[in-house]
């Protein structure tokens, strides 16, 4: 599915903690640069699941996970 851009409008505050995270990020990546593009949508993919649990709504098909299988029952 091809991504969609969303333009959002931050307080000087919240960018720079973007910026942060992006930072650290970047470093626990062995030096791969983190955007702060990147590091926001992750944040807002995170954001977006905790908000939906909070609100009591399901998330959509596309971006359920699949939980462990059950238990196979041992062979006789």
């Amino acid at each position: 599915m091809p991504k969609v851009t969303i333009g959002v409008r931050v307080e000087p505050e919240l960018a720079d903690r973007i910026d942060r995270i992006a930072a650290e990020m970047a470093s626990r990546a062995a030096g791969v640069d983190v955007t702060r593009g990147e590091a926001a949508r992750v944040a807002a993919e995170r954001g977006v699941e905790v908000l939906e649990r909070e609100l009591g709504l399901e998330a959509s098909p596309s971006t359920q996970k699949g939980g462990a299988k059950p238990a196979r029952k041992p062979a006789k």
